[in-house]
């Protein structure tokens, strides 16, 4: 019998007036259809112009992939991490240390499973396209 792949989903919106149901709702519906199980949802309300130090979602986020509490996150937009692309490359580079794959399902963008190869460099040229 094959294992499922855990994956966290990353959700965030900049105000607290924002909603992000349709964020859930459409990486849900995305895990069941690739059969992915959902270990993990971080959902948070706060400005992705923030830096990690005052990001606990992020800190969270990293948190649990050091724990291996999930193989994969899946986010709508590479702006979810943030909107600085360094910061975005650094946690990226830092997930990619304890998990395979980055997912963004907006482009259904699949960073390559890190025993394929290296992906620092990739990650950075792809994250400047596709922002």
């Amino acid at each position: 019998m094959s294992q499922q792949t855990k994956v966290c989903l990353f959700i965030r919106v900049s105000t607290q007036v924002q909603d992000y149901d349709r964020q859930i709702s459409d990486l849900t519906e995305y895990c069941k259809q690739k059969g992915y199980t959902i270990s993990k949802t971080i959902a948070t309300k706060i400005t992705g112009t923030k830096t990690l130090v005052d990001r606990q979602d992020l800190q969270e986020l990293l948190n649990a992939a050091n724990q291996n509490e999930f193989q994969k996150v899946i986010l709508t937009e590479i702006s979810r991490i943030g909107r600085n692309a360094r910061d975005i490359r650094n946690t990226i580079d830092q997930l990619h240390r304890k998990i395979a794959v980055v997912l963004k399902i907006s482009v259904v963008l699949n960073l390559l499973m890190k025993t394929e190869m290296k992906v620092s460099s990739l990650t950075s040229s792809l994250l400047f396209i596709v922002s």
